[in-house]
């Protein structure tokens, strides 16, 4: 996985939620590619978005969160 996609998943875990444009901020990135993380991180269930389309947020998932709650 890209390191970029991991710290985009920090990022959305450590804020509770972001919006694309806080990722495109963040991580100095065209919306484009924002996008196209965000569908890669939906498409294996890390990620959904929640809220009303003009205020809600991307947030973590159940199954996002357990990938930061493995025992080692």
């Amino acid at each position: 996985m890209k390191n970029r996609l991991i710290n985009e998943l920090l990022f959305i875990k450590y804020n509770k939620g972001v919006t694309l444009e806080d990722l495109k901020l963040q991580f100095k990135i065209q919306r484009a590619t924002v996008q196209g993380d965000i569908k890669q991180l939906k498409n294996v269930g890390w990620v959904d978005f929640f809220g009303p389309p003009k205020s809600g947020k991307y947030m973590l998932t159940n199954k996002g969160e357990k990938i930061f709650n493995t025992d080692y």
